[in-house]
């Protein structure tokens, strides 16, 4: 065999130095016509500041891309510091609506009313929908 050196087809950028963008993929059918997502987690990457709040370090940030225009389509970021938002992602249709959602593990999450459960981890559940309609800001 012949190793045939070649660059990559395509390929997606992270925008924050050390959010470990790519750290968590998957490949997800949001409209019954194949693969048309590609959804990138940087579980490490830092939320920006929002009115009067500040930056939440590690957060971070799931994003979705179209695979056709490789345009990002979605972004939510995680909501508390050292969250990780995003160290695992997987592709489940988990409302029976026959279109694949996304899971997203978010093993550091604090509890939100009881203070003394830390990092409990949390794993939350974003729609087909949700991935398909959102522009990314």
């Amino acid at each position: 065999p012949t190793l045939i050196e070649a660059g990559p087809i395509t390929e997606f950028l992270g925008s924050q130095k050390n959010a470990q963008f790519g750290s968590a993929l998957a490949l997800v059918d949001t409209s019954f016509s194949g693969v048309d997502k590609l959804v990138i987690a940087s579980f490490m990457a830092q939320a920006p500041a929002v009115g009067t709040s500040k930056a939440l370090n590690a957060a971070g940030l799931v994003q979705s891309f179209n695979l056709d225009s490789n345009t990002a389509v979605f972004s939510q970021y995680g909501t508390q510091a050292n969250q990780r938002f995003g160290m695992s992602i997987a592709a489940y249709d988990a409302n029976g609506d026959r279109y694949q959602d996304v899971l997203v593990g978010s093993p550091l999450l604090h509890h939100q009313t009881d203070k003394k459960r830390k990092a409990i981890g949390a794993v939350d559940i974003l729609s087909s929908f949700t991935l398909s309609n959102t522009v990314a800001p």
